[in-house]
């Protein structure tokens, strides 16, 4: 989990316009892990020493690469990969969209390892505009009533059936996402989270200001799946 202080860091480099011509960390392993916590962001004239044993993944608008310790070199030294993370994630996205049009307003199976599919325990949610969005449980065994009900937006409560076999839902449509829009959720009867949504910029607008953005506004889970994405 990225600690408040990184946060803080990212937040005030982007407010500021010095994000640019940087590179973000991905992971960090080994024995100057803690030089390199994930989240941070590094200037591309940033000097970087690895030891072996050292693993430490960064990504930018351009790719990513892993440098291995030993090492010492400049973290804009490396070339990125040839084929785009930004233009790969950004295809994947979209031809993974859930199905908006389900029949009975019950949406089908969404496809995991999404950026835009939220854990339905999260307690935050970041989402970027013309971009669906789901909710993820980590057992479809069974139908399960879901409850979303609006805490700080003027709609109206859902109540329908998260079917068995489908480990995705599709957020309605007639739940507007704004940025501190909140809902209480509830699975069978039970409360399982107060959700947050928070807007981010589009992709397209870079994958290091993706990632940062997400890590900024808490959705962390989501951080990881770009980051695991982008160092496949």
């Amino acid at each position: 989990m990225i600690t408040k202080v990184l946060i803080g860091v990212v937040v005030t480099m982007m407010m500021t316009g010095s994000a640019a011509a940087q590179v973000l960390v991905v992971r960090s392993q080994g024995p100057s892990a803690a030089s390199y916590p994930a989240g941070s962001v590094l200037g591309l004239s940033a000097q970087i020493r690895l030891v072996p044993g050292d693993v430490l993944q960064i990504m930018d608008s351009g790719g990513s690469r892993t440098l291995t310790g030993p090492l010492i070199q400049f973290a804009g030294a490396a070339t990125g990969r040839s084929t785009s993370v930004l233009a790969e994630l950004a295809a994947r996205e979209h031809s993974r969209r859930p199905n908006l049009g389900a029949a009975r307003g019950e949406p089908p199976q969404a496809p995991v390892n999404n950026v835009w599919l939220i854990d339905v325990t999260a307690e935050t949610a970041c989402v970027a505009q013309g971009e669906p969005s789901g909710l993820l449980r980590q057992n479809a065994a069974r139908d399960q009533e879901v409850e979303i009900l609006p805490q700080s937006v003027a709609a109206a409560p859902l109540r329908t059936v998260w079917p068995a076999g489908a480990p995705a839902l599709t957020w309605p449509a007639s739940l507007p996402r704004a940025d501190g829009a909140r809902y209480l959720i509830r699975l069978d009867g039970r409360y399982v989270t107060s959700l947050t949504w928070r807007t981010v910029p589009p992709l397209d607008q870079g994958i290091d200001a993706f990632g940062q953005a997400l890590l900024a506004r808490g959705c962390d889970d989501q951080f990881d799946v770009v980051a695991a994405f982008a160092t496949r």
